[in-house]
């Protein structure tokens, strides 16, 4: 089966249309509040790592996760409970929402192991292939790096089904959630990575139209702590929404490509289930 951009497209904007009340609130709870905790608690993260001087950038980047490593791990967290809960509830149509949280606490874990496992890989592998041929030429470097990075792509995109086979199929084993998922896609990747892309541009242009307003908005008014709340709020407001259609996306995606095995009725095992 070709997988259908247009079909996934509306099928994720029935499904926000239709749980908006209950996104309001997980929404709310899992990203909102904590990134706008972030916003007014740690404002270095709204801006990011300043340069200063002659200072290293990997200095400068390293002193920056140092700082704000507890933070930013917390919210990470809990952002990644809110997207798995999230999913449950767009999956597990007749789960609570307590049910969907206790789903996706059981979650958690597997994802942290899965992304884990892939950051690893692709830290040794694409590392050492780009330091072999940095070695043997600066050029030959620089192409292997920008390979390496669409390889990263194309893999995530491939590996989209992930969050949803934990939290719809309960796949606790990531290992065997990373298989599945990449079986789900098989010869669908490409066409995967492009919608992703499309929708990633059209976000970025919005984002930088939405930060102009707020850097001029901010920027007019007298008040730096009124400054940074708005500022905070405003980039809340945006990450939550952005994380919303993603999800939504996601688990349009899974739905098409998990149908052909729902209709054959594939059994699933009792680990599988629970």
């Amino acid at each position: 089966m070709t997988f259908n951009m247009n079909q996934a497209w509306n099928e994720a904007i029935r499904t926000l249309k239709a749980n908006r009340e209950l996104l309001v609130i997980l929404a709310g709870l899992f990203f909102f509040v904590p990134m706008l905790a972030l916003g007014i608690l740690v404002p270095e993260t709204l801006t990011g790592p300043a340069m200063t001087g002659g200072e290293p950038s990997m200095q400068v980047m390293t002193d920056y996760y140092n700082r704000n490593a507890i933070w930013l791990f917390a919210v990470q967290i809990i952002q990644t409970l809110g997207m798995l809960s999230i999913l449950a509830l767009f999956l597990r149509r007749r789960a609570t929402v307590q049910e969907a949280i206790i789903t996706g606490m059981k979650a958690v874990l597997p994802l942290l192991i899965a992304s884990f496992f892939i950051a690893l890989t692709f830290g040794l592998l694409g590392g050492l292939v780009v330091g072999l041929a940095a070695a043997i030429s600066a050029g030959l470097g620089w192409v292997l790096a920008l390979f390496v990075i669409l390889l990263l792509f194309f893999v995530v995109a491939r590996l989209v089904p992930l969050m949803p086979l934990l939290v719809d199929e309960r796949r606790f084993n990531p290992f065997a959630a990373l298989v599945d998922s990449w079986r789900l896609t098989a010869g669908r990747g490409w066409r995967i990575l492009a919608f992703l892309l499309l929708i990633f541009v059209a976000v970025t242009v919005i984002a930088l139209l939405v930060g102009g307003v707020v850097s001029l908005v901010t920027a007019l008014i007298g008040s730096p702590a009124t400054a940074n709340f708005i500022a905070a709020a405003l980039n809340a407001l945006f990450t939550t929404l952005f994380t919303c259609l993603i999800l939504a996306v996601v688990m349009a995606i899974y739905r098409q490509l998990n149908a052909p095995a729902s209709a054959a009725g594939v059994p699933r095992t009792h680990s599988d289930v629970d």
